[in-house]
């Protein structure tokens, strides 16, 4: 799970959204390097989750999202979400973790998922983040039955 910080965080949710748990091992490399970079508490992060998305409000939370998305290139340096990599990102969850094996329904969904959430705003980058992580899961998660 090194390739995108949300892959972790994805698949930590997706498979542990009903039960609301999050651990250390649901950290990739990404993480863990901002976390040490940031220097903050791993609690901190792990905490930062409610059974359902990010807490809004971290500003903590904001800069941790804000550095695994850039190190991972889901987001430019000013700030614009790389949807080919976000998309990307989505269909790989939904065939390893969801098991949906249809390349159709796996497009179908990311591509569904992004542009319902395309609009997405935040007062700086790192909220502009939680929002669209928040947005994509909430619209994956309800729409995984279609």
């Amino acid at each position: 799970m090194s390739k995108f910080l949300v892959l972790s965080v994805l698949i930590g949710l997706f498979c542990q959204v009903t039960i609301g748990l999050l651990t250390e091992d649901d950290l990739d490399d990404t993480d863990r390097h901002c976390i040490k970079k940031l220097n903050y508490d791993t609690k901190v992060i792990l905490d930062s989750f409610d059974k359902d998305n990010f807490i809004v409000g971290n500003p903590e939370v904001y800069k941790f999202v804000e550095c695994g998305w850039k190190r991972d290139k889901l987001v430019s340096d000013e700030g614009s979400f790389n949807i080919d990599n976000i998309k990307k990102m989505i269909e790989f969850l939904l065939e390893t973790k969801m098991n949906i094996k249809n390349p159709d329904k796996r497009n179908a969904l990311s591509g569904d998922s992004l542009n319902h959430c395309k609009d997405i705003k935040g007062d700086h980058v790192g909220e502009k983040i939680v929002n669209m992580f928040n947005c994509l899961l909430k619209y994956v998660m309800e729409h995984l039955e279609d």
